[in-house]
């Protein structure tokens, strides 16, 4: 997923995401932590790639605690199955 990734990570950060779709991936990166998200693990993977890059930038909903509750939640344990 290297290249992959790294795509991802250029379009991230090229891309001007409105406060509001930085919002979404911010939300859809609390249902992935919550096991909530149903979207395969490879989709799974994209979105928190893309919040890794935008989780900086400030949307309109969320504060700076939320953002730490999720980086805390990423650093504790691996956020997605493994695919062995």
């Amino acid at each position: 997923m290297a290249t992959s990734q790294n795509t991802l990570f250029s379009w991230a950060e090229q891309s001007p995401l409105s406060r509001v779709e930085r919002d979404c991936v911010t939300a859809v990166a609390f249902k992935i932590l919550d096991n909530k998200c149903k979207m395969p693990v490879d989709q799974q993977e994209a979105m928190l790639a893309i919040y890794d890059v935008l989780h900086q930038q400030n949307g309109t909903l969320f504060g700076p605690k939320v953002y730490a509750c999720i980086e805390e939640a990423l650093r504790s344990e691996p956020p997605l199955p493994s695919h062995h």
